[in-house]
């Protein structure tokens, strides 16, 4: 049997000066086997005898079960395994549990996008508000632009389509420039039906497109990351208003241009960027002159002005 200095010094040979076996052989005078031996040998991590457990019966059943449902929770696989007769506690199981459960991690790859490319668009949920006896819910358009972050916010009491369509518009206004590519969620404003990777958009989602020169995406279904950077944002915008509101501060809205008017537009534009971090310079294709059509949107419900002789703008 070798002391424990010579194993030292085999081990030490042949994982820190990475010699071969029979090197130390022939440099220690030993036997091939016995550097083997030694070799194999760790101390400090030798293998420890496992006592019998109260759930070694149900071992084969619990692998089974989370095959077949990987997600399924401790506590239901007790109440599972306890109809079977098991009386252990569940500090145990959930020790086994952590170690059969199948990893069903989805890798993620961080997206990067060329200035101008891309925009996100979703709806945003702020609760409700009192408007006279009524209360009234409050949606928030968010369109984000993905390689600067660029932020414009406009809030409606509904999130129909024609006001999907005025955050649109008033998006484009606001960042002078259309993006190439927008992102949306499955959202009946934008997509009617989806079979897999064939899409039906809304036919006045299409015009819209036409008008502006862009090209609307979806989000494959369930896959809310595909569009993270419109989600952090909105995320922001949540916590900035539930601090807003802690603090009991109105935040300034847009009036509505005649009072019959039930549409809100309040717009929530982002704040001026410091001195020392500069607006960045966003890269738009710009609408060209000669493409300008009709626009195809409803108007928007304001009141001109009666000194002019027009007639009034909104719906008939």
């Amino acid at each position: 049997m070798l002391d424990p200095e010579k194993v030292a010094t085999i081990r030490r040979l042949y994982f820190a000066e990475h010699w071969k076996i029979g090197t130390i052989a022939s440099e220690l005078g030993v036997h091939r086997d016995t550097v083997r031996a030694a070799v194999e040998t760790d101390p400090l991590h030798r293998p420890c005898r496992l006592r019998p457990s109260r759930l070694d019966p149900y071992l084969p059943f619990l692998r089974e079960t989370l095959e077949r449902h990987p997600r399924l929770r401790a506590t239901r696989l007790l109440d599972m395994i306890r109809q079977r007769g098991y009386v252990g506690s569940i500090q145990r199981l959930r020790c086994v549990v952590a170690r059969l459960r199948p990893a069903t991690g989805e890798p993620f790859l961080r997206l990067v996008s060329l200035p101008g490319e891309q925009a996100q668009v979703d709806w945003a949920h702020f609760g409700e508000v009192v408007v006279g006896r009524a209360k009234r819910r409050l949606s928030c358009f968010v369109m984000t632009l993905s390689f600067s972050r660029a932020l414009f916010l406009e809030f409606f009491f509904d999130q129909s389509q024609e006001n999907f369509f005025r955050g649109h518009v008033a998006a484009f206004d606001f960042f002078s420039g259309v993006a190439r590519v927008i992102l949306y969620d499955n959202l009946k404003s934008a997509v009617l039906e989806r079979q897999g990777s064939a899409v039906h958009f809304h036919p006045r989602l299409i015009e819209l497109c036409s008008h502006y020169h862009f090209q609307p995406r979806p989000c494959a279904p369930g896959k809310g990351n595909q569009k993270g950077k419109v989600e952090r944002a909105i995320r922001y915008v949540t916590a900035a208003a539930t601090t807003a509101t802690s603090t009991s501060t109105r935040p300034a809205t847009r009036r509505p241009c005649s009072s019959t008017s039930a549409e809100p537009e309040d717009r929530r534009l982002p704040a001026a960027s410091p001195p020392s971090c500069p607006k960045p310079r966003l890269s738009f294709r710009r609408r060209s002159p000669r493409a300008r059509t009709p626009d195809p949107l409803p108007s928007s419900s304001c009141a001109c002005s009666t000194t002019t002789g027009r007639r009034p703008c909104g719906p008939p």
